[in-house]
């Protein structure tokens, strides 16, 4: 499961990029071919050149994610994760993905936890483990108290900015109930 997620968060990242050059390759080549001959020859090469530095990009990080993940220990464990965002949280340790970077940790490496608005709104909640930044999507900010509850349980130096901690504390916790989940049409 952390393999599959880590892959489409890495190809979610390039997918834009290559189908804009592809069209963009197809919409010169038709232009040069109708109506101006010869003079757009250069415009082809360029986007396919800059589909295959995109290509090699995805190819690169998928390389070096792909090292990163041997080195997480019972991967099969994260199959019955609660995954918010980018992080995959089990009872005793959190892994987590970063612009190309993934990281196991328990929860003594998380440092901090804040709460932000993203964009059309969406509910982040932002922890720093080992002094980077990951971000974990929140359906609620009831969900985000629970986890900001379970965070402070098993690490009680974590600092919470723009959190607050309620909640009972525990890793089921962490998930929204069936019925809260009803009301919300999901």
């Amino acid at each position: 499961m952390l393999r599959r997620y880590v892959a489409g968060f890495i190809a979610m990242r390039y997918v834009l990029a290559e189908f804009v050059l592809a069209v963009s390759v197809l919409i010169l080549a038709y232009i040069n071919d109708r109506l101006f001959p010869d003079r757009l020859r250069y415009g082809i090469p360029a986007c396919i050149a800059g589909a295959a530095v995109i290509l090699i990009m995805y190819v690169r990080d998928r390389i070096r994610t792909a090292r990163q993940l041997g080195n997480i220990k019972n991967q099969g464990e994260y199959e019955h994760a609660v995954v918010l965002g980018y992080a995959f949280f089990l009872e005793n340790r959190v892994a987590a993905y970063a612009r190309g970077d993934v990281i196991e940790d328990d929860y003594t490496g998380i440092t901090d936890a804040g709460q932000l608005t993203g964009r059309k709104g969406r509910r982040i909640v932002r922890l720093t483990i080992r002094g980077k930044t990951y971000n974990t999507q929140v359906e609620t900010p009831q969900q985000a108290e629970r986890l900001a509850a379970f965070l402070k349980k098993k690490n009680p130096e974590i600092r919470l900015h723009d959190l607050k901690a309620k909640g009972p504390g525990t890793w089921k916790s962490i998930d929204p109930v069936p019925a809260e989940r009803a009301a919300q049409g999901i």
